[in-house]
């Protein structure tokens, strides 16, 4: 069992600003690679690093049963 996230670029278009398609998929690629390198038992595992196409970003990491979100 694994967790899949998948964030589609097209997303970041509906943003107002010029360029922040490239932008929040650089900061997005940054951020998986910081917490795939993070080795700690509290801390969500990626199991696989992130796969990138033209139209999307995706990467794999142990189960996640909910968000913070849905908790609360």
């Amino acid at each position: 069992e694994v967790s899949v996230f998948l964030f589609e670029k097209k997303i970041a278009d509906k943003l107002h600003k010029p360029k922040r398609r490239e932008i929040v998929t650089e900061i997005l690629r940054k951020e998986i690679k910081q917490l795939t390198r993070l080795k700690h038992p509290k801390i969500l595992k990626v199991l696989h690093a992130i796969e990138e196409c033209h139209d999307s970003l995706a990467f794999v990491t142990e189960p996640v049963l909910g968000s913070l979100a849905n908790l609360l």
